[in-house]
């Protein structure tokens, strides 16, 4: 895409809101002549802004572990869901006195600068609820069982936010990511984790403690394009 052509296209567009009815008739005429001329279409022009914007899709992985849980897998798909980022989990094997280890690596997808603040939350976000559940709890099963109450918690409340607040934007920005997997990235469908007895008790302290989280509040951040 002739990024000159598109540079010219919106100084255009921003003449269209002119006060003086002739020069925004004429920047729109011109505009939508350009666009005719070159097959360039409104949603071209929203994928090159953004793309400005939020700087080029891109993978970036979190650290590597031999076990990534549940409760962590849902929490990085909620955030990947609100910033417009997708999650994806590869393997590879380690060697460490000559014993062959299996290596897990979770990342996301996406534009730079939603990927990097999706990265950033997530690793807040992991660190204060595993925190917290430490804290409440001694047991190991209870400790992952509030995680998973917490994580699941931010993800029910963050799919009504990111419903209420979405838009044709960050629809353009998803299918971008999306086509980038497509054509960069060979995704499989992973295998589950492994499922652990759940303590009801811990699970629903998780629920409340979850409840008090916000990615906005924390931070002061918005998803970018929503």
């Amino acid at each position: 895409m002739n990024e000159k052509i598109i540079a010219r296209i919106n100084k255009l567009m921003a003449l269209t809101q002119s006060s003086n009815e002739n020069e925004s008739a004429k920047a729109a005429e011109m505009a939508l002549k350009l666009m005719e001329e070159n097959g360039i279409s409104t949603k071209d022009l929203d994928i090159a802004n953004l793309e400005a914007d939020l700087g080029p899709i891109d993978r970036e992985a979190l650290n590597e572990s031999t076990y990534i849980s549940a409760w962590e897998k849902n929490l990085a798909y909620t955030i990947a869901q609100y910033f417009n980022c997708v999650t994806y989990i590869q393997n590879s094997y380690s060697y460490k006195n000559w014993k062959k280890r299996k290596m897990y690596a979770m990342g996301f997808v996406g534009h730079e600068s939603n990927r990097i603040t999706a990265m950033t939350m997530y690793e807040w976000l992991r660190k204060a609820i595993n925190r917290e559940a430490r804290q409440k709890f001694t047991q190991y099963a209870n400790q992952m069982s509030f995680c998973l109450g917490a994580a699941n918690a931010i993800g029910q409340k963050y799919a009504e936010v990111k419903k209420d607040e979405s838009n044709e934007a960050g629809l353009v920005i998803y299918d971008e990511v999306q086509n980038w997997i497509d054509n960069h990235m060979n995704m499989k469908e992973g295998k589950a984790s492994r499922s652990l007895s759940v303590s009801s008790a811990a699970y629903n302290a998780g629920k409340v403690a979850g409840g008090n989280y916000s990615l906005n509040r924390q931070f002061g951040l918005k998803a970018i394009g929503c």
